[in-house]
């Protein structure tokens, strides 16, 4: 982890914490409020994205007894 910690709001849109990503080389933002840490957002929460029709496909139940 870097500091100062790079950081967005729980209220940030998908864009700011992209270009946050993006511009700092980052691979994870911390979503922070009030001083009390709520989680991350990263690359891997962005790469399968139902709003913009990147979302995995749902596998059967069944298939995943074949894996």
């Amino acid at each position: 982890m870097r500091s100062p910690v790079v950081a967005v709001g729980p209220d940030s849109t998908l864009d700011e914490a992209c270009d946050l990503l993006v511009t700092r080389g980052l691979s994870a933002v911390a979503v922070i409020e009030r001083g009390v840490m709520l989680g991350t957002v990263s690359e891997e929460d962005l790469v399968h994205r139902a709003e913009i029709g990147t979302a995995a496909p749902r596998r059967s139940w069944w298939f995943h007894l074949f894996e």
